[in-house]
């Protein structure tokens, strides 16, 4: 992967990496303060897609990972990724963390559309071209159903590429309610 100037035009940054700056004035507190962070890997998937893959430094190279219960400060991660050049940096979700990702595929549908409009949230791009929304709110069990998903668990990737809602979070039960669960 080569290295590209970033968006601010400072610089450089792996492609899809925002300088820390952008993300610690764009991202929610409640997202910026949480512990799990990591790098992600941008690793072929058998749909032709790409899959964001959490990884950390083994031998000096990164390397996927199991990422349950693994994490680190927003600064480590961002470091690592910038040395070792991953896609991105992301957050694993967990029942303790108080956070739930709304993650809408592209192309959005339209009730993923409706769905956008009709709850708050700090919403972002995701890697991929699609919106994750951010959530309050524990969720044992992921949910999907057609191009919409709702992540407690696992891990989720962070752009920064704000849609210009706001930096507060939206309610899980809002989205839970209104997808009937």
């Amino acid at each position: 992967m080569t290295d590209v100037p970033n968006r601010e035009g400072m610089g450089f940054c792996p492609p899809g990496l925002h300088r820390l700056t952008h993300l610690q004035a764009t991202l929610p507190a409640e997202v910026l303060n949480q512990g799990t962070w990591l790098p992600w890997l941008a690793l072929p998937r058998g749909n032709g897609k790409a899959g964001k893959v959490p990884a950390l430094p083994r031998a000096g190279v990164l390397r996927p990972i199991d990422c349950r219960g693994a994490g680190l400060p927003l600064a480590e991660a961002y470091g690592l990724a910038r040395q070792h050049r991953a896609g991105g940096i992301g957050i694993v979700l967990g029942p303790d963390t108080g956070l739930t990702a709304l993650d809408l595929d592209t192309p959005l549908t339209r009730p993923a559309k409706t769905l956008l409009q009709d709850i708050a949230g700090y919403a972002a791009r995701s890697p991929g071209g699609g919106v994750h929304v951010w959530l309050t709110g524990n969720l044992l069990r992921n949910r999907r159903q057609a191009g919409i998903e709702i992540l407690g668990c696992g891990f989720v990737t962070v752009t920064g590429e704000a849609w210009g809602r706001g930096r507060a979070l939206g309610e899980l039960g809002a989205v839970l309610g209104r997808l009937g669960g």
